[in-house]
């Protein structure tokens, strides 16, 4: 690829959270994967979230409420950006490493030794698992597989998915430092 194109690219993914349509593109990727951890909880399949799963949703909550923020204000201004995407970054890379950290238990060669707490220890001025027990209330173990698809269980996708976020947040965020730095020149 030649250097225009290169730098035609990265103008137009720095240009990315100066728009809309990116914001909402996360947002609905992320808050339809929240429904769906709410379904399977709550619907026929009655899957009980451990609280691995739990810090997992809590992560995912935290990208789609980044990318609503993102969505609605940072189309006007820079700080508003500058929030939308540290919090995206930062929620996607608590979530690639819960997800990590569960696939790991569950891949333990010994299930006893793997560590599971009864609740999720969410800060005593936020106690989420208190406030929303539907949403934030752990009552499955850690090491059980209790849903697969492709061969993969549910942490190991998520991990996937994390780590896609965490991916997409970096690249948006060099594009944005190699362009303001270009404008510098």
């Amino acid at each position: 690829m030649k250097q225009s194109n290169l730098t035609n690219i990265s103008y137009s993914i720095a240009c990315w959270p100066t728009l809309r349509w990116p914001w909402l593109l996360l947002a609905l990727t992320a808050s339809t994967l929240v429904s769906y951890a709410l379904y399977t909880q709550h619907g026929p399949q009655q899957l009980w979230p451990c609280v691995q799963c739990i810090y997992q949703r809590t992560a995912m909550i935290g990208v789609a409420l980044f990318a609503w923020f993102g969505f609605f204000t940072a189309t006007r201004s820079a700080l508003a950006r500058w929030i939308a995407l540290s919090g995206w970054l930062l929620s996607a890379l608590a979530g690639a490493y819960s997800a990590y950290y569960h696939s790991w238990i569950q891949s333990a060669i010994n299930p006893l030794f793997a560590p599971c707490q009864p609740h999720p220890d969410f800060p005593g001025w936020a106690p989420l698992h208190q406030w929303l027990p539907q949403v934030f209330d752990a009552g499955g173990m850690c090491g059980d597989i209790d849903w697969q698809w492709l061969g993969l269980s549910m942490p190991q996708w998520l991990f996937i998915i994390f780590t896609t976020f965490t991916v997409l947040a970096l690249i948006v965020v060099a594009a944005r430092l190699l362009s303001a730095a270009r404008n510098k020149r």
